[in-house]
């Protein structure tokens, strides 16, 4: 596969936005509880355009503020990246710079 470079993404900042990935009890347009989700299954649906990966990080924030920071606390996340989504919008330009980035 020919990967086209996108100078508008920063590659390295992406990492730790996947930690949070798979936690959630939320369900994907496709039926995929993200909590059984497979990384692959993720990727078929951001992919297919069932889920972006802006979308997937608000989610996870948002689970993580309702489980840690509001009603049990059980600080499941020590710390959060203040950045997260502003970094997950510059990965996502340049997902959309190359084709199925996933595969």
């Amino acid at each position: 596969m020919l990967i086209k470079p996108c100078r508008d993404a920063p590659w390295r900042q992406v990492s730790l936005l996947a930690t949070f990935c798979f936690a959630s009890a939320v369900t994907l347009a496709a039926e995929v509880e993200l909590t059984e989700a497979t990384i692959g299954e993720v990727n078929a649906a951001i992919d297919a355009g069932e889920l972006n990966s802006v979308a997937l990080v608000e989610i996870f924030l948002n689970r993580i503020e309702a489980y840690d920071q509001q009603g049990p606390a059980i600080n499941a996340a020590l710390t959060l990246n203040p950045s997260a989504l502003e970094q997950e919008r510059a990965a996502s330009v340049a997902r959309r710079c190359m084709a199925f980035r996933s595969r």
